[in-house]
């Protein structure tokens, strides 16, 4: 629908240009339009630039209030799903931007533990002044731990207690490098890095070039942290620049490390619904909603229930401190079914009163 069919139709029927509701008097709608900042009217009836242009990729045209429709799920341009058949008007935005991926150097690194190696996903920090080892890692390794008190402090002032540390020896995949480092135990290092998965389709990587993480491109766990000082002693002389110098290899003791920044392509959407709801429907499902089954005149009570409703009415009583007695209801047949209960509690009592007796 055209902007020019769109102020066609709202002026046959008689809805507010600004705000676009049926009401009367003044619009009280703070809402301007935002192409020319105007009052008078909608940003969807801008004559000039399009509408589409302004909002988005997709604009949902203006749809009419159908009150006797029947509610199905229907699918607009943009993916919004409408759900309310009693609505007088749909829009919806979604747009597509480019966000630079910020890629943090990675690295598979093996620990040994009883007599085994096990191979853990590291993130290399040279900002770090600790090396940090998750809890579940610890776990996996069945390290002993050593008790050790401190805090570390990150972004923003915010501390983490440390309660234990380990011992571990740290080594490449060939052990052509190895060195024992201590680890300050931590519930979680971080969350998956990378956020989301990297498109590298386009990045030729050299053939000789062993990455440190193969996996630098798909979100992983990180299980532990190398700090300053280790990092430095992990670094070699030779450079590898790729995606216009925007991509860094590397060379590290544990294989070439990826870092740098790509162009991330992602799609944000967004949709506006504007609901305008019939308020005697409204009323009515209220209160239908807060009704008991006993406000129905077609609920209907047992004899049981009728009986016991008796049974209050003639026994209860209230005492002066304002509690109310009532006997319990029994049925015509109690006294068969309970049997000779009496006489067995009576019993089970004074051999209770008896043994107390004796102590």
């Amino acid at each position: 629908m055209s902007v020019h069919e769109r102020i066609k139709y709202v002026s046959k029927e008689n809805i507010c240009k600004n705000c676009l509701n049926a009401h009367k008097g003044v619009c009280r709608s703070t809402l301007t339009c935002r192409i020319c900042n105007s009052k008078t009217h909608n940003t969807m009836l801008h004559q000039g630039q399009t509408t589409a242009e302004t909002l988005g990729d997709h604009a949902a045209p203006i749809k009419p209030h159908k009150p006797n429709g029947s509610i199905n799920n229907a699918q607009n341009s943009s993916g919004c799903v409408e759900t309310n058949p009693e609505h007088l008007l749909t829009a919806s935005i979604s747009y597509n931007s480019r966000q630079k991926s910020v890629i943090l150097s990675t690295a598979d690194i093996y620990v040994r533990s009883e007599n085994e190696r096990y191979k853990l996903r590291c993130l290399l920090d040279s900002a770090s002044a600790s090396c940090l080892l998750s809890n579940r890692a610890c776990n996996l390794l069945n390290l002993k731990r050593e008790p050790f008190k401190t805090y570390i402090t990150g972004i923003g002032g915010n501390s983490q207690e440390i309660k234990a540390r380990v011992k571990i020896n740290i080594s490449n995949e060939e052990e052509t490098y190895s060195r024992n480092c201590e680890f300050l135990i931590v519930p979680r290092i971080t969350s998956l890095i990378p956020s989301q998965k990297i498109n590298i389709s386009n990045i030729e990587i050299p053939n000789h070039v062993k990455l440190a993480d193969p996996n630098f491109c798909i979100p992983g766990k990180i299980d532990m942290l190398i700090g300053s000082d280790i990092f430095f002693d992990l670094l070699k002389a030779d450079k590898i620049r790729l995606a216009n110098g925007n991509l860094i290899l590397q060379e590290s003791e544990l294989g070439y490390v990826v870092s740098g920044k790509l162009p991330t392509e992602v799609t944000s959407k967004y949709c506006c619904v504007a609901v305008e709801t019939n308020l005697d429907n409204a009323i009515k499902e209220f209160f239908e909603i807060e009704s008991f089954p006993t406000d129905s005149f077609d609920s209907t009570e047992s004899e049981e229930e009728k009986f016991c409703e008796e049974h209050l009415l003639k026994t209860h009583s209230r005492t002066k401190s304002g509690r109310y007695i009532v006997s319990l209801p029994m049925k015509e047949n109690a006294d068969s079914v309970l049997g000779f209960s009496r006489e067995n509690a009576v019993k089970r009592l004074n051999g209770i009163w008896n043994k107390l007796n004796k102590k």
